[in-house]
């Protein structure tokens, strides 16, 4: 009796024993599951951490808009008879505007008063060229008749002159016209009045565009001024738009 009670007693130990070592076997699978799972979604789970990654980065700036113009040399018309005439007529008066404006430039004329010597006056000044329509170019020069003298302008060449300074051939302010050197006269404004020559609705590029112009002086027979150097100040002023 006594050798199956102690029989038994190791039988327990025995189960309790297997049953442990089942539970640990279970256990131990089961943590080394889970450890294969997390490494194989852990690349998934970090993707910052693990492979390779891409970023972007936005770099902008700014920049401002210039105009740049060259200036001309001063021109010396030549010589003329105060009393039995004669005209004068320049070469090319060239401005050329660089503007890395999108929206253009603009080219603004005037002067700051008549031709004139030894303070202006009677014989001592030449009047502003008169248009047949005024404000309106000729497309020749008119001549100015006995006794008269004037001062003007025409465009010579220039891509951007405004629709004012085309012609047809014939007359001038036509649109879809051209720009022919020496046509489409009329008189430099005194400031602060100004006279547009030129326009552009867009950037000019780093070669810029030129805007040239003649100026001429016509003084009619039996005339009288006195003698001296007579001058006047044009201004040409560019601008974006």
């Amino acid at each position: 009796m006594k050798g199956k009670r102690n029989n038994r007693k190791k039988g327990k130990r025995g189960y309790h024993r297997a049953k442990a070592i089942t539970i640990g076997v279970v256990f131990l699978f089961t943590v080394l599951s889970f450890l294969c799972t997390i490494f194989v979604l852990f690349p998934s789970l970090e993707p910052g951490m693990t492979g390779a990654v891409d970023d972007s980065v936005l770099v902008s700036m700014n920049l401002t808009s210039e105009i740049t113009m060259s200036s001309p040399s001063d021109v010396d018309l030549g010589t003329i008879y105060g009393i039995s005439g004669g005209s004068l007529t320049s070469g090319d008066v060239v401005w050329s505007v660089t503007t890395s404006n999108s929206a253009g430039y603009f080219l603004n004329l005037k002067k700051n008063n008549l031709m004139s010597t030894g303070g202006g006056g009677d014989g001592r000044e030449i009047n502003d060229y008169t248009e047949s329509v005024s404000g309106v170019p000729d497309y020749n020069w008119g001549s100015v008749g006995s006794g008269n003298k004037e001062f003007g302008f025409a465009p010579s060449y220039g891509a951007d002159f405004v629709q004012k300074f085309k012609n047809d051939g014939s007359s001038c302010n036509q649109s879809g016209g051209s720009v022919t050197a020496g046509h489409c006269w009329l008189d430099v404004p005194n400031g602060p009045t100004t006279e547009s020559l030129a326009y552009s609705d867009s950037a000019t590029g780093i070669g810029g565009e030129e805007t040239a112009i003649k100026l001429k002086v016509e003084l009619g027979a039996n005339n009288y001024l006195e003698e001296g150097t007579y001058s006047s100040t044009l201004t040409v002023t560019a601008g974006n738009n």
